[in-house]
Order: structure tokens, then sequence, then C-alpha cells
């Protein structure tokens, strides 16, 4: 076996050099294991020559021995580990901190839980989709290990517990800053003109109208009256803890500004945004956006409305990760509503259980449904521009 893995090495060397780089490689490790013993196993990819945005990763196990549960790497601001069956596991990160620069090397991918069983079995994976950090696909070379638990009976002692799953928090690098105690004023109201007190006097001698001897000719067109559109309320049920909320269409006046969450309970937490230069702090004079989405605390549920209203517009996004919420008052697929962009992962996060949702691949999972009102992260191939 050894050498098989030899030459396979000297293969993908060889391949490397006519390529002018060297293949990104994931060794799969091989251990022996008692039936009914469990140990923790480390996947790592050898290299990161030019970063690292994303990956669902595939493992499974071909054999007797099982796997019980694993887990994405610490250092995924974005991860989700998903037990399929009791041989497959499939493990999806995003590196929205960029904790993954060129030229990282022996990056963790999983942590995989596996139970040993009589027998051999082959301990393997296969990458559904990978980007580096300029969004180009990495296909790196897999090699598979073994699993070797041989003919032993049981032992008496209990396997370990499982490691559960660690939820997603949201990047500790963010210090919380305090909402500041004064609001912004709102808007002033507008007095009404007042009616003149005084009617206008009618002349005393009313003037005979002239009958015209020729028929009016009325207006080809008609002046068109503007309507203006009927404002839409728009409910955010804050769940205890962070939430990413947000904006389908523009606010109207009295709406247009942070100041309309200023009475959510926040416990010290600032509202958060995140754009091209990076988190930036959100406070009650921002202005709200339609396509914005914000991070925003609550220390207890809380609800907030305001009225927005569709007009015709457009956002732009820069490549790699945004924030961005859905445009119009309607569930969707988020193929349809992004249709005009290119890009890789999606996910949302759901406030109650304080985790991201199932990370979304285009192309993969295009039955995925976007909310209005709620925030998302997506990220992009290349810069573009959604009009609404």
């Amino acid at each position: 076996m050894r050498t098989i893995y030899t030459y396979m090495i000297l293969l993908i060397f060889l391949i490397g050099c006519c390529m002018g780089a060297y293949a990104e490689i994931i060794t799969i490790p091989s251990l022996t294991l008692q039936p009914g013993e469990e140990k923790s196993v480390e996947i790592r990819m050898d290299q990161a020559p030019h970063g690292l945005s994303g990956y669902t990763l595939i493992v499974n196990t071909q054999g007797s021995a099982t796997i019980t549960s694993g887990e994405g790497p610490a250092w995924a601001a974005l991860k989700n580990a998903d037990l399929v069956d009791s041989h497959t596991l499939s493990v999806s990160a995003a590196d929205l901190m960029d904790e993954i620069k060129s030229g990282s090397t022996q990056v963790l991918l999983a942590t995989v839980m596996v139970t040993g069983a009589a027998g051999q079995t082959t301990f393997t994976a296969t990458v559904k989709q990978m980007d580096d950090d300029d969004g180009n696909a990495i296909v790196p070379v897999i090699i598979p290990g073994k699993i070797d638990s041989g003919n032993s009976p049981t032992p008496t002692t209990m396997p370990t517990t499982p490691v559960p799953t660690q939820p997603t928090t949201l990047p500790t690098t963010l210090q919380p800053t305090p909402i500041p105690t004064q609001p912004t004023t709102s808007p002033t109201t507008l007095q009404p003109t007042p009616v003149p007190t005084q009617p206008t006097i009618s002349p005393t001698t009313l003037q005979p109208t002239p009958i015209p001897t020729e028929p009016t000719i009325l207006p080809t067109t008609l002046p068109t009256t503007i309507i203006p559109p009927t404002p839409t309320e728009i409910t955010y049920e804050l769940d205890r803890g962070w939430n990413l909320i947000g904006i389908p269409a523009q606010p109207i006046a009295g709406y247009e500004t942070a100041f309309v969450f200023s009475q959510v309970p926040s416990d010290g937490h600032s509202m958060f945004q995140y754009g091209p230069s990076g988190w930036e702090s959100v406070n009650p004079a921002t202005p709200l956006r339609a396509m914005d989405a914000y991070w925003i605390y609550t220390n207890t549920p809380f609800v907030v409305t305001i009225q927005v209203q569709e007009v015709s517009g457009s956002c732009s996004f820069q490549s790699g990760w945004n924030l961005i919420s859905p445009p119009g008052f309607a569930e969707k697929r988020a193929t349809e509503v992004f249709s005009s962009l290119v890009w890789s992962y999606l996910t949302g996060y759901d406030g109650k259980t304080q985790q991201y949702d199932m990370i979304v691949i285009m192309g993969v999972d295009d039955s995925f449904i976007v909310r209005p009102g709620h925030g998302y992260w997506i990220y992009l191939q290349d810069a573009g521009t959604v009009s609404y």
C-alpha cells in the first residue's frame, strides 16, 4: 500500500511540474481501530496557493467502519456538518474573515469521528465544490486512507461520546459598540398651510358666458396623474440573540434611517453591516437602503415595524463575500432573484437556533428559497448589479 501511495505522490509531483505548479492534495489518514472503538480524525489539504474561499467536502467510509459525527474547521466563520448516514458526512465551510491566505499549508478541512468494526474499510472523500480567493475552482487530488479493525471482539469499555457540532457564531473579532444614548431626532412633521379666514368675495354681477360658435376641441393627450406607490409594512420579529435582517424595498420618510431600531434592547451591542471596507458599525443616523442587510442583537424577543415602497433602482456588489437582502415582497428561488449575479455560495441565518443555514451551492441546490425581510451571505465570483 505504501508503494502505491509513493507512486501516486510521484505522479502528482510530475503533473504539477508539467503544469508549472503543484496540485493541492487532500490526504485521508489511515488508522487501526478495534471493533467498537471510536477515534477523531483530522482531514487536511497540504496547501492553498491562492487561498480558500469555501468548499463542500463529502467524507465517506466504504466498508464496515462507520462515521459517528463530524464538524468543520474552527477557522471558518461559516460552517456546517451534516451526517447523511452512518457512512457519509457532508462538511461545508466558508472563509469570511480571510483566515486561509495564499500560501497557507496543512489547511484543516474537517474533523471526523469514526467507529471501527470487524474488517477493513476504505476511508475517502470527494470535493463537491472548492474555490480559491479569486473564485477559481480548486480540483485537489485526494489520497484515500484505510481503517483496519481486524477481527477482535467488541471491547467492554463504552465508546466515547461523539463530539457535537459547535454552533456557528459571529466573528469574534467584532467588538460590540454601545449604541449612543442620544437618539437621532426624527424628521420634523410638516405643518399644514393655514386656510384663509376670509372667503373670496364673488362679483356682484354675473357676466353671461358667450356660447362658442365652434365646438371646443379636446386635447388629444390627457395629462397623466402620478400616483405614488402604496407603502408596504414590514414586521421584523427579532429573536433573542443575533438576527440577520434585510430591507426589501426603499423605506419611506420617517423610516429611512436606523433610528427605527433604536428601541431594540441591544444589551450594548451595535448594529452592523458588511461593505466593501469590511465590517461597519451602524448608528441611528445611518440610512437604510433597499437590498442592504444588517446584523442586530436583542436580549429579549422584540418586534420592529417599518414601512417601505417599491421604487425602481439597482444595487451593486463586490466580488467575494457580501451581505444581501432579496428585493420585493414575495418568496422566490435564489437563482431567480440573483440571476444577474455570478455567485458560488449562499446562506442565511436562523435567529431561533443562532446558527447558519446549510450553505447553498450555485448549480447544485437551485431550489433554495430566499425570503423578503431576511439577510443572506452571498459569495460572488465577479462584481455585479441587481436591478429592482
